[in-house]
C-alpha cells in the first residue's frame, strides 16, 4: 500500500494543484510532495485533513 500514490492520483482526479491542497490542509506544497512520493510519512491530523478535502474516508483512501 502507498498512501502517498493514492493522495496523489485522488488529487489530480479532483483536478486539485499540489498547491491547493496543501494549503486546504494547512501544510507547505514541499511536504505535500513529499508525502506523495512516499518520501515521508503523514501523520494522522495530516490524513484526516486529505480525507477531508478529497472528500473520501481513510478506508477509501487506503484502498484506493
Amino acid at each position: 500500500m502507498d498512501i502517498g500514490k493514492n493522495i496523489k492520483q485522488l488529487r489530480e482526479i479532483r483536478g486539485y494543484t499540489q498547491e491547493y491542497l496543501a494549503s486546504k490542509i494547512g501544510v507547505s506544497q514541499k511536504k505535500l510532495s513529499r508525502i506523495e512520493n512516499s518520501d515521508t510519512s503523514p501523520t494522522f491530523d495530516i490524513v484526516l485533513k486529505i480525507c477531508e478535502s478529497l472528500e473520501i474516508t481513510i478506508q477509501g483512501l487506503l484502498k484506493y
